[in-house]
């Protein structure tokens, strides 16, 4: 199963927003979500995707059986997630929790092929 997601936001410290697909393997669509933010950054809009991800899965019924990708654009998300002392201050709590909730192994993938531009995937080890 893969999640795309993205966050955005208006600017720093303005309105933002997350939301993010789940396909299986043949690429039929699970899941969509979208979710407004508080005001933040892009950064953290990016970081928060990824969390609400992992959440929206693990409650789902095919967390027992299928291993989750999330696909990113944002490469400081996936950097940040497989080093979490390289993230800011304020996303590191964010983040080491999630690497508690959760083995973390992180991929590169082909740009080309996932048409994204600096991201990488996010693998769930299960």
């Amino acid at each position: 199963m893969k999640f795309n997601v993205d966050g955005a936001a208006r600017g720093c410290l303005r309105l933002a927003g997350i939301g993010g697909i789940l396909r299986d393997c043949c690429g039929e669509v699970k899941i969509i979500f979208s979710k407004a933010l508080r005001k933040t950054d892009s950064n953290l809009a990016k970081m928060m995707v990824v969390k609400e991800a992992f959440l929206i899965f693990f409650v789902s019924r095919w967390n027992k059986n299928h291993k989750l990708l999330i696909g990113s654009d944002s490469s400081n998300a996936v950097k940040w997630t497989k080093h979490p002392n390289s993230a800011p201050w304020r996303m590191r709590q964010l983040i080491l929790l999630m690497t508690l909730w959760w083995s973390l192994d992180l991929f590169d993938f082909n740009r080309e092929l996932e048409n994204t531009h600096n991201g990488g995937l996010i693998h769930l080890a299960t």
